[in-house]
């Protein structure tokens, strides 16, 4: 089951419905964005009759009907209102808003609300997303109300989410770190905008799958929030929409947030995307927000060496679709076999240039065997960087090690100082041979070590800094980004040695597993798929911790709210499931498996007959962001619990990306370029919306007055003169003309007869006169 399709499926039948073969479809950058990532636009135009941005250039004059998909921002209600002020744009429209993210009150601090304090989106929003006071700012244009259905505007509940994999979507807000941790720093707006966007993003997904999950989360305040917001959105919703009939089957969704496993991101794995994600950063170009990867490199062809790019997606590189999660060991072995595959196609060509050459430009199987080509190139440049890395290897085992000691294990335990030291010493290069790993890599280890010691004091992290790292001028900065780390709810700088772990005993990531073998890479399992491998098998109890010392600590970052904190993985409802035998089903739930009524709505009674009992489905989200790395080990968990994944989060990052959040948590908040100031950020309507709105408006002037010319017409058949009109009383129109001149004409001939007839009668008594 791909959110692709059941997302792109959604608005294709939107489409349908609105019978948009001949209506103008209208977006704006937002709406833009995740509409052509569902539809190309070439595929669009089959579905309507124009499709363009509601601030282009390029949009037509023509009238008909429309379809509006618009985010409720100021720019483009503006833009909306501007399309309607001077006429009837068009004969009808359907308006729709996706939901708005940001509701907040005005102040007087001059900082143009930026910081202003937070309402309830839910006391303001009506069913069309819109506030109270877009609504009223939409309400003073009549033509627009008089189009849209008397003023009834709609909301678009499909469109709230990013799809970037087959099962992945992003709510698509940037720099999640900063405005979900540090809002005392950056503005409480920010942080509830990342929580309706998330919320928003959740629901979209429940809406998508016709799924009322069991709702449950990590015990800290943010997924909290996340969770009890979600729940009371699903339950809103279903109340509703009667007619609808949503999925009871017991499918969990579990919301988390980047506070309950510090570890992952910065630990490396062995799946292909990972090493490629980690170890060439410099080599992938990459916009924040865009999901599309550029690997660029160079070919020999027969006219000399051309610069060639890889695009590393999920739509348009079937090799990297089939091959982004698996180990890299056997990725390499497979790309061989391609690659060999192509020479055996090509024996024609005597020599791997002449190969390259015929795999870039023989129309057959062009792009294949250019995708092969760039894997194959791909490939050898990670082979050769952890060939030549002995660095490399020793981080991925220190890695290993500290995650070992930190489980607590005696059999396990290693000492891991002197390793650390090994790594951050620039002269431990091999004699020579080697180049030394840059400042990421070695902050990577550097915090993996203050976590597993429970702190670090400052002039010993200042020690190490000027110890291993050839710029003395950047310690300052690295001390500051460690103390950022309190915002997480942990210290990683302790005030002096002889202080006990300065987070009271509290495991920074008590939930990853290790399994008891030789092979380091192979030991680490992540918190994260730990805790959703054990929810998918029903085996994670709400009281996680062995012993109440632990569970007292074992809170989230330190915020829970509940009395019961030391409940780690509590229900937003009742548990249906009873944690004394983990499997077995509590009194929340019937004996045939299904909800009784109490957890059931009143307005169903049945799940739905499409849903497929033997692909069972879970959900999760993450608050804060993912690395990469993380959703490779979602997909490769699907098929060890035999279940559809659906995983979302604010964004997707590179683990160099989270350090740079993580520094940035305390700089101003105009140097970061955040997604809602640009959202909420003042633009005037641009020129040509407003000259295109009078275009339109001049053409139905036009096609009015040709209206009443018409209407002036005789009728067919009839000898009387039409009235003029009063500003053509002077002026005959052609049809007016034509029918004068021929009157005029055949009143001269009959006067020219008459005289005629006359003169030959006066002849004719002349003569007989003289006869006489």
């Amino acid at each position: 089951m791909s959110l692709y399709e059941l997302q792109r499926e959604k608005l294709i039948n939107t489409l349908k419905e609105a019978n948009a073969t001949s209506k103008h479809v209208i977006t704006d950058d937002l709406t833009d964005s995740i509409v052509t990532s569902l539809i190309p636009k070439n595929e669009i135009l089959t579905h309507c009759y124009t499709y363009n941005k509601i601030d282009s250039i390029e949009r037509s004059t023509g009238q008909g009907s429309a379809l509006y998909f618009l985010s409720a921002n100021d720019y483009s209600i503006d833009c909306l209102l501007t399309d309607f002020k001077y006429c009837k744009r068009y004969e009808y429209a359907i308006i729709a808003f996706m939901s708005n993210s940001v509701k907040y009150t005005s102040n007087t601090n001059g900082d143009n609300g930026m910081n202003n304090s937070y309402k309830n989106p839910n006391e303001f929003v009506d069913e069309s997303g819109l506030s109270p006071l877009q609504l009223k700012k939409l309400s003073t244009c009549k033509n627009l109300l008089e189009v849209a259905s008397n003023g009834r505007f709609e909301m678009i509940d499909f469109l709230n989410f990013k799809t970037i994999d087959q099962r992945i979507f992003v709510s698509d807000s940037h720099y999640s770190i900063p405005c979900y941790f540090n809002y005392e720093n950056l503005g409480y707006d920010l942080y509830n905008y990342q929580i309706v966007k998330a919320v928003n993003s959740m629901l979209t997904l429940c809406i998508l799958t016709n799924e009322y999950p069991i709702i449950r989360y990590y015990n800290s305040k943010i997924s909290k929030e996340l969770a009890f917001k979600l729940q009371n959105s699903i339950d809103q919703y279903y109340a509703q929409n009667t007619n609808i009939e949503p999925n009871f089957n017991k499918t969990i969704f579990f919301i988390t947030d980047r506070t309950m496993d510090l570890i992952s991101p910065f630990y490396y794995y062995q799946t292909y995307k990972s090493l490629t994600f980690d170890l060439i950063p410099d080599l992938m170009t990459k916009n924040r927000g865009d999901y599309n990867y550029i690997y660029k490199y160079d070919v020999e062809t027969g006219s000399g060496i051309e610069n060639k790019t890889l695009v590393l997606n999920s739509t348009d590189d079937k090799f990297w679709n089939e091959l982004k999660n698996k180990m890299f060991s056997d990725v390499v072995n497979i790309i061989k076999r391609y690659y060999n595959d192509l020479v055996e196609e090509n024996k024609s060509y005597e020599n791997v240039t002449d190969l390259r050459h015929a795999a870039l430009t023989t129309d057959d199987f062009a792009l294949k065997k250019q995708l092969i080509v760039g894997h194959f190139k791909l490939i050898n440049k990670l082979t050769t960087i952890i060939g030549n890395s002995s660095k490399l290897s020793d981080m991925m085992v220190f890695e290993s090690k500290i995650c070992s000691n930190i489980i607590g294990s005696k059999e396990l335990y290693e000492p891991v100082t002197e390793d650390l030291i090994n790594i951050l010493d620039p002269n431990n290069n091999n004699n020579g041979k080697e180049k030394d790993i840059d400042i990421s890599d070695k902050m990577r280890m550097l915090i993996l070590y203050a976590i597993y010691r429970g702190g670090i004091i400052e002039s010993d992290i200042r020690k190490l800094c000027y110890f291993g790292i050839e710029d003395k001028s950047k310690a300052d900065s690295i001390i500051e980004f460690f103390k950022n780390f309190k915002k997480f709810g942990i210290n990683l700088i302790k005030p002096d040695p002889r202080s006990k772990n300065i987070n009271s005993g509290k495991k920074i990531s008590p939930y990853h597993s290790i399994s008891n073998t030789d092979v380091y890479t192979e030991r680490y399992t992540s918190g994260l798929i730990n805790i959703i491998s054990k929810i998918a098998f029903n085996r994670l109890p709400e009281y996680y911790s062995n012993n109440k010392s632990d569970r007292d600590h074992n809170n989230g970052s330190g915020n829970g709210t509940d009395n019961d904190t030391h409940i780690e993985f509590p229900y937003t409802k009742i548990s249906p499931f009873d944690d004394a035998t983990d499997t077995s089903i509590s009194q929340s739930y019937s004996s045939n498996g299904n909800a009784v009524p109490r957890r059931r709505p009143k307005w169903t009674a049945k799940p739905s007959d499409n849903y497929d009992i033997n692909r069972p489905k879970m959900f999760v989200f993450v608050a804060g962001g993912l690395t990469q790395s993380e959703i490779t080990e979602f997909s490769r968990l699907e098929e060890k619990v035999n279940k559809n994944i659906f995983v979302g989060t604010d964004e997707i990052y590179s683990t160099n990306d989270l350090i740079g959040d993580i520094r940035l948590m305390d700089s101003p908040r105009d140097d970061l370029e955040l997604p809602l100031d640009e959202f909420l950020r003042h633009r005037d309507v641009p020129q040509h919306v407003i000259d295109n709105a009078q275009k339109v408006k001049a053409r139905q002037d036009q096609a009015v007055l040709r209206k009443k010319q018409h209407e002036q017409l005789p009728a067919s058949g009839s000898n009387s003169t039409p009235p003029l009109s009063q500003n053509s009383s002077k002026v005959n129109s052609p049809s007016q003309s034509s029918s004068s001149h021929h009157h005029n004409s055949s009143s001269s001939n009959k006067t020219d007869k008459d005289e005629t007839k006359t003169k030959s009668k006066k002849k004719f008594f002349s003569k007989i006169k003289k006869i006489l």
